[in-house]
């Protein structure tokens, strides 16, 4: 891997949120989730969900959990594909 590609990513992800937040959309980048966390995002995350406004407690906690699964729900109904395959 590159030098600083989680980095990078990091932040593409932190604009990506800024972006879903001056639009009032759901956070996709609830769907990058770390397997080391159990299936939460990276600290990162609620930290930047934090800062603009969206996440209140402990993000390792049952806070984090219950923010994330509505977050996921609201980014799977907004862009999930709902058609029949």
């Amino acid at each position: 891997m590159p030098p600083h590609s989680i980095h990078r990513v990091t932040e593409a992800l932190e604009r990506l949120m800024e972006e879903d937040a001056a639009a009032g959309r759901p956070f996709i980048a609830a769907l990058a989730i770390s397997k080391a966390r159990g299936g939460l995002p990276a600290p990162g995350f609620f930290d930047c969900a934090r800062r603009l406004g969206r996440f209140v407690g402990d993000p390792d906690g049952q806070d984090a959990r219950t923010f994330h699964a509505a977050e996921l729900h609201a980014v799977l109904a907004r862009w999930g594909d709902n058609s029949d395959p």
